[in-house]
């Protein structure tokens, strides 16, 4: 799965958790998301930011201003999940 969900309102760590849901075994999971869950204290990111630790997926920073040719400038991560 390749995907790049809405960033508002924690819709991306939605997004991840029903992706990775119903990721086969096997399967990867590689996803451009907002970097909110990293600081936030919300109960969500909090639990998000957890889980992707204990399942060993692989970040990478994407710097702000990456995606500026697409009025997008904020600083970014890709995730790469395994199952």
């Amino acid at each position: 799965i390749i995907a790049n969900p809405p960033f508002s309102s924690n819709q991306d760590v939605k997004h991840v958790l029903k992706m990775y849901e119903i990721l086969k075994p096997g399967g990867t999971l590689a996803v451009i998301m907002s970097r909110h869950w990293i600081f936030s204290s919300d109960r969500l990111c909090v639990s998000f930011c957890n889980w992707i630790e204990r399942i060993s997926a692989k970040e990478y920073a994407i710097p702000e201003g990456a995606f500026k040719d697409s009025n997008t400038n904020i600083a970014t991560i890709a995730l790469v999940i395994n199952k």
